[in-house]
């Protein structure tokens, strides 16, 4: 399955600052500028690892098993399986 979306995001942290909150932080204000700012109806977050699937269950994303996918271009590995979260805007944000 492939997730088709008009505008991405992503972030990659060195080990250096991991465990700082940093990709908390930065990843709430995705939704925050994504709703409010660019007016989307909701926001995917498509993951590869234990901590970044954290990061978007902190800040209230859902995960969908149904849309979790292998990416063909990632060689067989733990990294190949992508998990797929989501979170719609709220109806009365309007």
């Amino acid at each position: 399955m492939r997730v088709k979306a008009p505008r991405t995001y992503g972030f990659a942290e060195s080990r250096l600052f991991c465990r700082h909150c940093y990709g908390s932080e930065d990843a709430r204000a995705v939704p925050a500028f994504g709703f409010d700012t660019l007016e989307l109806p909701d926001i995917v977050s498509i993951t590869t690892n234990l901590g970044s699937q954290a990061v978007m269950s902190r800040i209230d994303m859902t995960r969908d098993r149904a849309g979790d996918f292998d990416d063909p271009d990632t060689p067989e590995g733990p990294l190949r399986r992508n998990a797929l979260d989501r979170i719609a805007a709220r109806p009365d944000a309007t």
